[in-house]
């Protein structure tokens, strides 16, 4: 059973650069029309209706730097599609310009709540953004917020050059507003992107003061031990099949390709290996549904390995750098494995 299908259209370029996206997102992307855009949420909306479920679109790389976004996100708060404090993820770029009439006729619609990604105060967030001027669209998308009345969360993803910063960072951008929901928290990104092995990820000699309440988290050489030394783990299924989470991703050509489950995408380095259709000729629906009857060859071969396999095959007992154990299961070891299977089976 599917409890979340979350949908993923790649629609505008982004200003920023930031080390650890996933996407890569830059200012050398395309726009996706208007019409198109809003075409996808009606189309995203009608699965919802059809599932009656959780059906969740996410505009990539920045929805503000649209330069209809006032009309897209009103129309994708009509068709009521937001989800509690998964919405509205932004760098602030746009938000930051927005005239305080366009904040005030958004926040009547239902844009309530936006989600702000910190890697640091001023300098710091600006160099691990790519971008000067980042960390004060950020600051201005806060005071702007609060004086439209809309909740925003922040967090942090930590690397080797910031994670110094984490507790002081935490406190500056807390002490912004008083609408900020929840605490500051912060997270490592999945192996994937900018920030794919060797580019500044954690050690755990850098964040053991962090994880003292936090569970899940390991170096790969811990984990790789866990695994190896538990016979019920090892034997497990990598992927989980039953996870109940889907995502589809859109790109600006409204191709639709499967982009995993749970934890990450494995698929990342060979999209054109599970292609669902084009939205040219097929819908959303039908994307989704193909890929529960027919799943595309990746996604079999997942199913076939264990989690014990992966580990012995691709774990390194010696890497001291933190993931998360869901990260190391179901993204970085699969994408390894995955490369494996079409480098053997080319030669």
């Amino acid at each position: 059973m599917t409890d979340f299908v979350f949908v993923r259209i790649k629609a505008m370029p982004c200003v920023n650069r930031c080390w650890h996206c996933f996407c890569e997102g830059s200012p050398a992307g395309r726009f996706m029309e208007t019409e198109k855009c809003i075409g996808i949420l009606d189309q995203v909306a009608d699965l919802k209706a059809e599932l009656n479920t959780i059906v969740f679109p996410m505009f990539y790389d920045e929805p503000t730097l649209h330069p209809l976004f006032k009309q897209i996100m009103k129309h994708f708060l009509a068709r009521e599609l937001t989800y509690d404090d998964w919405w509205f993820s932004t760098n602030g770029y746009g938000l930051a310009r927005m005239s305080d009439e366009d904040w005030q006729e958004l926040a009547e619609a239902g844009f309530d709540f936006i989600r702000l990604t910190f890697h640091g105060t001023g300098a710091m967030h600006d160099e691990l953004a790519g971008r000067s001027g980042a960390y004060e669209d950020l600051v201005k998308t806060i005071e702007k917020a609060e004086k439209h009345s809309v909740n925003w969360v922040a967090g942090m993803f930590l690397n080797q050059k910031n994670q110094a910063t984490y507790e002081e960072t935490a406190k500056t951008v807390s002490n912004l507003g008083k609408k900020m929901f929840g605490e500051f928290g912060w997270m490592l990104p999945h192996s994937e992107g900018r920030a794919a092995e060797g580019k500044g990820r954690v050690k755990l000699s850098e964040i053991s003061r962090l994880l003292v309440d936090r569970k899940g988290w390991y170096t790969e050489g811990d984990f790789v031990r866990k695994v190896l030394s538990d016979p019920e783990l090892g034997k497990r299924t990598a992927r989980d099949n039953k996870c109940g989470i889907v995502y589809l991703d859109i790109d600006e050509d409204r191709n639709v390709f499967f982009g995993g489950g749970c934890d990450g995408d494995p698929f990342c380095s060979i999209k054109e290996k599970v292609f669902l259709g084009s939205l040219n000729e097929t819908t959303v629906s039908s994307c989704y549904h193909k890929y529960l009857n027919e799943p595309p060859e990746p996604i079999r071969i997942l199913n076939q390995i264990t989690l014990g396999e992966l580990a012995a095959r691709y774990g390194n007992e010696e890497n001291d750098e933190v993931f998360h154990y869901s990260s190391l299961a179901n993204h970085k070891w699969l994408v390894k494995h995955l490369m494996a299977h079409y480098e053997k089976k080319s030669t």
